[in-house]
């Protein structure tokens, strides 16, 4: 997918890593927060928006599955 991505646009290099957070504060013990960026670039191709759609989608399953949503 990552392939697919840069060669969509080689631009789109700039937003690896993917990123997926998962912590718990000192304030808010016992609470999981699990967050993730969005692959985002308005001034992409289409073939870039697609492609970067493939990713958000793929991160956001990831995320939810982690909080048992999915």
């Amino acid at each position: 997918l990552s392939r697919k991505t840069m060669e969509a646009d080689a631009a789109n290099a700039a937003l690896c890593p993917y990123s997926i957070m998962v912590y718990e504060t000192v304030a808010e013990p016992g609470k999981i927060t699990v967050s993730y960026r969005r692959p985002w670039r308005p001034e992409g191709s289409a073939a870039s928006k697609s492609a970067l759609a493939e990713v958000d989608k793929l991160l956001d399953g990831i995320a939810r599955a982690a909080l048992g949503t999915r």
